[in-house]
This record gives structure tokens, sequence and C-alpha cells, in this order.
């Protein structure tokens, strides 16, 4: 089973890039791995070949030299893209939180960055929601 990522409006109380499923969430703690060491710099989630966009979404993920990571949110129409840049320090702390949710049968993780005017929080999940989530259930896609 593919986990699924989407934006969504007043999710949580604010706009977040929520990340969700179960056997693939080794497959997102690997990558922030790879990434952290730089065995990667950049990866679009929709071409992993585990992950898929729910949504009109693109999330790509990289690697920062920067001491403080950034997170860019770009709304086209109906369609939104977000910018990960991440700083190794919490690319590496983020796999160390997924490893943790791939111990327990259900929970999620934030993952939160030292930079606290991030357009949209970011929320990994296990367990919690079916592979397709309504409006109902997280509010507006993006």
């Amino acid at each position: 089973m593919k986990s699924r990522f989407g934006v969504f409006e007043r999710f949580k109380g604010s706009t977040t890039l929520l990340i969700w499923g179960d056997e693939a969430l080794g497959q997102l703690e690997d990558l922030f791995r790879r990434l952290a060491t730089g065995h990667a710099r950049a990866v679009d989630l929709a071409k992993t070949g585990w992950a898929a966009a729910e949504g009109n979404c693109a999330v790509t993920i990289s690697t920062t030299d920067k001491a403080v990571s950034d997170v860019i949110l770009h709304r086209d129409g109906g369609r939104c893209a977000v910018d990960c840049q991440l700083s190794r320090e919490d690319l590496q702390r983020f796999s160390e939180q997924i490893e943790a949710l791939n111990r327990v049968p259900n929970g999620h993780q934030y993952l939160d960055t030292k930079n606290v005017t991030l357009p949209l929080q970011i929320m990994v999940s296990k367990g919690e929601y079916p592979a397709t989530i309504t409006s109902a259930v997280a509010g507006q896609a993006l």
C-alpha cells in the first residue's frame, strides 16, 4: 500500500501537509535518512513509487545547507506545490520521529522545524486515516 500526501486547509487548525499510510512510512523514514546523509539531494514524492498525491498537489523534499529549514507553498488556481528545503539536522530528527511512529499501530508526528514562520504544518500519520481522505475529515484539499 502506498503512502498518500496532500495539503489540506483547516486540518488540525491550520493549513497542513499531511503524509499518511502504514507500510510505506518506512520508505519515508529512509528518504529522510538518505537526504540527511547526502545520499540524495532532492526528491519529488510523487515520483518515488511508494507515495501518491491526494488532490492536485506536488511535494519536493530537498536538503539545504542552511542552518534553518524553509517550506515554500505555491498556489496556482486549484494546484499547489510544496517545496520543503530541510536542514540536515531536521531531516535526521524527522527520520527518528518516523522510526518511532513505525513501531506503533497508529499515531502521528508533527515534523516541526526551528523556522516558526512556515506557511503550513507538516504531519505524518499512521493508522489514523483511510487511503482517501474526504473533505469532511480533513478540510478542503488544495
